[in-house]
């Protein structure tokens, strides 16, 4: 083979590889930018999911603000039980006044009373032995807290609310 050839050769090479490493680069940015838009969106809908409803906050109260692209499930689990305190703590204090004046409550026996308390304490241990609770469960329990008298309704809620805080249940609400 002629030197002239073989140079011509290289060279046709050369050119076949530069084209192909320029089509790979630009797929590889077409990639990349759908990654970004990807990346934004996710980042939009995570800033959507982080705001709380104004109904739900009618007065300053604790707060924990952390950024959701290093937060851990465990810092993503503290910072809900805290707002979840926070707004159970809110809800009680505003339905105890509309609440304690209803009649139904105030006329149940203390039997009876007495029976609703057992039967919210049983739930609650078979909740805690399994250590979780789906939406539907939760709802249910919340329902049946609700036919307690004030003073029973607010203890159950504390107990719930103290197992959620303390990390022995996983409420899914």
């Amino acid at each position: 083979m002629r030197p002239s050839t073989m140079i011509l050769a290289m060279l046709a090479l050369q050119t076949c590889l530069i084209i192909f490493l320029t089509f790979r680069v630009s797929s590889v940015k077409s990639e990349v930018d759908e990654l970004a838009i990807l990346a934004a969106i996710t980042d939009a809908q995570l800033e959507q999911a982080n705001t709380v409803p104004a109904a739900l906050v009618t007065s300053p109260g604790p707060s924990v603000v952390s950024s959701s692209a290093g937060a851990g499930s465990d810092e993503i689990r503290e910072i809900v039980r805290e707002e979840l305190a926070a707004v159970t703590e809110q809800f009680s204090l505003a339905s105890a006044t509309t609440t304690a004046d209803r009649p139904s409550a105030q006329m149940q026996n203390p039997r009876e009373v007495q029976q609703l308390r057992s039967n919210f304490q049983n739930e609650l241990q078979t909740y805690l032995s399994q250590g979780t609770m789906s939406a539907g469960e939760f709802a249910s329990l919340e329902g049946r807290i609700a036919q307690l008298p004030s003073g029973e309704r607010e203890r159950a809620l504390g107990e719930l609310s103290k197992a959620i805080n303390q990390g022995r249940l996983d409420a899914r609400f």
